[in-house]
């Protein structure tokens, strides 16, 4: 998960709530340069089989994976 340079509470949520997952990293980007560049830093740290990304703020279900 990508924080892509949020003001809010986003890092320490993510950082307090999925910082102990083994399937799941997290990503702080302290300076919000663009949603494209969000996605390429998150690309650049995956080391999984399957990768994929979505749009913030629930437009999509988490179920829906």
């Amino acid at each position: 998960m990508v924080d892509n340079g949020s003001t809010d509470e986003t890092w320490n949520y993510l950082n307090n709530n999925i910082k102990d997952s083994d399937n799941i990293k997290i990503l702080k980007i302290e300076k919000n340069i663009g949603y494209g560049n969000g996605i390429f830093e998150g690309l650049k740290e995956t080391s999984g089989e399957i990768v994929s990304w979505t749009h913030a703020d629930m437009q999509t279900d988490p179920l829906d994976v």
